[in-house]
């Protein structure tokens, strides 16, 4: 098993200050007594070892180490620490430590595999009833590794909160992650613990690209992808396809740059030897140069294959996206003609039935609009009959035979009336009325 523990390690300036005074270490160094005796002393031996062991785990970032390392680490002079095992029962106790065996157990899809025949390399002489009687009866081995439990999800809560922003909801490979978080390759084995809590608490998904030639240690054959909100969503066949695609572009854009660089250095050399008045070794370039463009050919051809494969795939995640926004927006409309009772039957039937209600409206105007007198056209009739039985003049239309006089009328007729115009007066040489002109 691969193992990191020889590597953990803790500067002299992160050791508690008491590290230098010498009676007190060799407290700390003691033995445990028996706890009923001075339980105060107990505890605080056992606070001041567990958090050193954490800050050496969060420093180093290493976080699986066996008892062995410990012992080694925490060495005084070639004095090593004479209660750690009672500081490691207690840990796995207390759920801070863990076998990595029984770490890894955690379940989870297809990461649980990974972990076991790739990631770790289990022991086969470890098995369930061993892992279940560890924890049940917690006793130290120097030959199990532990996983500390505290120091990884603090630093998994580092990793997620320095994580790009354009990382999350998008598939890369554990290289990839590496290179774009400035972490050395040499701590890929801490690196995947943290990914196997993340995916343990689905903050994470993880797959393996199974391919028959590249070896099993390719970082580029893990692809990982970070949850962007509270449901995780799987990498997919699509995503994988989408990546594969992806990196084979990458390496032909390369392979492209460095084959046309070739065909430029070949003209140049065709050049100088020209200039020299070496024409077969000129031709000889030249050859070389055809040959490279073939290749460059050859490459072009690829490139613009996965190219159009990878619009092709990109177009249908589109066109599924769009699919189910048709979808959502047929379910909404749905809802809320259910919610609203709209329906073809309804609406025809209010259709026909506001229809009818202005018919009898209809009616009921005409009904108000017609006079309460009697019929005036069975009188006219009438009144023409009569006219042609007595050989009458028909009556004038045009002004009416009782003509209707207003108050003002009858009162100028009055007053018309009562004007007296005065006699004219008499000549009497004449014995005439005087006419005035």
């Amino acid at each position: 098993m691969s193992s990191e523990g020889s590597q953990l390690a803790l500067p002299k300036d992160k050791l508690p200050d008491i590290w230098n005074d010498e009676s007190r270490m060799n407290v700390l160094f003691a033995p445990f007594r028996n706890k009923a005796v001075n339980p105060h002393d107990w505890d605080s031996k056992l606070i001041f070892w567990k958090k050193l062991i954490f800050d050496s785990c969060t420093h180093s970032q290493i976080y699986s180490f066996k008892y062995e390392d410990l012992q080694k680490l925490f060495n005084i002079k070639g004095r090593s620490p004479s209660g750690l095992n009672i500081v490691v029962e207690d840990m796995i106790r207390n759920n801070e430590i863990q076998p990595i065996e029984a770490f890894l157990e955690t379940p989870s899809k297809s990461w649980s595999s990974w972990a076991a025949n790739v990631f770790i390399k289990k022991p086969l002489t470890w098995s369930y009833s061993k892992i279940r009687s560890t924890l049940v009866s917690p006793t130290s081995d120097i030959s199990h590794t532990y996983v500390h439990l505290g120091a990884i999800k603090a630093d998994a809560n580092k990793f997620i909160s320095n994580l790009p922003d354009d990382l999350k909801n998008n598939v890369v490979s554990l290289k990839e992650l590496l290179d774009v978080m400035a972490i050395d390759v040499s701590k890929t084995y801490s690196v995947k613990l943290i990914l196997h809590y993340l995916m343990s608490t689905r903050q994470v998904d993880i797959r393996e690209i199974k391919t028959e030639h590249d070896p099993e240690t390719n970082l580029n054959n893990f692809l990982v992808k970070f949850v962007s909100s509270k449901k995780i969503e799987p990498i997919t066949d699509v995503d994988m396809s989408i990546h594969i695609l992806e990196q084979s572009e990458k390496m032909l854009s390369t392979d492209l740059e460095k084959l046309e660089k070739q065909v430029l250095n070949f003209v140049e050399e065709a050049k100088d030897y020209l200039k020299k008045g070496h024409r077969q070794m000129a031709k000889s370039c030249l050859r070389k140069k055809h040959e490279v463009d073939k290749r460059v050919s050859q490459k072009a051809n690829t490139l613009h294959n996965v190219q159009l494969l990878l619009h092709k795939l990109e177009e249908t995640d589109t066109n599924a996206q769009v699919l189910d926004s048709y979808k959502l927006a047929l379910e909404t409309l749905k809802k809320n003609f259910k919610e609203n009772g709209l329906s073809e039957d309804s609406v025809s039937d209010t259709v026909l039935e506001l229809g009818e209600i202005l018919d009898v409206h209809e009616e009921i105007q005409h009904t108000l609009s017609q006079s309460l007198t009697g019929n005036d056209e069975d009188l006219e009739d009438e009144l023409q009959q009569l006219i042609l039985s007595n050989d009458l003049p028909p009556p004038d239309t045009s002004s009416p035979s009782n003509p209707v006089i207003d108050s003002d009328t009858e009162e100028l007729e009055l007053r018309l009336q009562r004007l007296k115009v005065p006699s004219p007066p008499i000549d009497v040489s004449s014995g005439k009325q005087q006419v005035f002109s």
